[in-house]
């Protein structure tokens, strides 16, 4: 998925959309112009929880560095709740605002665990 398609979407839900039902870069300026600081907010927050190096995208055109999965399922309702508080949508801003921090908890993170580093005695 591209930074666009994902702003596309997260404007789709949001209803920031033309009568005929089609997102409008022209009407929603702002929006697009916030666009790829709050893409790249979202997925530095989803980068810093896997423990990922994958770079930023510096562009809406670039494919996101994370799967189809959680592009559709995390960082699409946190692009929408960063667009929503943008515009000052306080509502819609609520709403994604708990969909994100519920479905960012599911993204799978790298397991960090310790074992045992006490050498046992060899007999």
């Amino acid at each position: 998925m591209t930074g666009y398609a994902a702003t596309q979407q997260a404007m789709l839900l949001l209803g920031y959309t033309t009568p005929e039902g089609e997102t409008d870069p022209q009407q929603h300026a702002e929006q697009w112009r916030m666009a790829l600081p709050a893409l790249q907010t979202v997925l530095a927050d989803i980068r810093h929880l896997t423990r990922s190096a994958s770079p930023l995208p510096e562009n809406l055109a670039e494919e996101l560095a994370v799967t189809e999965e959680v592009a559709h399922r995390v960082v699409v309702p946190g692009l929408a709740m960063h667009l929503a508080r943008i515009t000052g949508d306080g509502n819609g801003y609520n709403h994604f605002a708990r969909e994100y921090t519920a479905r960012r908890s599911g993204v799978a993170r790298e397991s960090r665990r310790v074992t045992d580093v006490i050498p046992v005695p060899s007999a």
